[in-house]
């Protein structure tokens, strides 16, 4: 299991009684789905939030108006492999929080 998924866990559906601080959305043995812990997994899911919160992004572009400094990016990629995009965002979020 990869780092990502028990990041998301974490994120998700915290316990920090629990094994390592989470909780998984499944029965490790089985891999059946435990459906208390897929709901907590469901309602961030962002095809799931976009219902919910699509009419406030909406008014995300009251950024610009308001003044405040932001940058939106798109790159053809996912949340992994990304080093080469480094040398862009590291110096952008080191002058932003600087």
């Amino acid at each position: 299991m990869g780092f990502g998924i028990l990041g998301m866990c974490a994120s998700y559906d915290p316990d920090p009684d629990a094994y390592l601080g989470l909780h998984l959305p499944l029965d490790m043995e089985t891999a059946e789905l435990i459906p208390e812990r897929w709901a907590n997994f469901a309602k961030w899911d962002p095809v799931n939030m976009v219902e919910i919160h699509g009419p406030k992004l909406k008014a995300l572009r009251a950024l610009q108006r308001i003044g405040v400094p932001h940058r939106y990016e798109e790159f053809p990629d996912n949340h992994s492999n990304i080093d080469y995009r480094m040398d862009i965002s590291l110096p952008f979020l080191a002058a932003a929080l600087g």
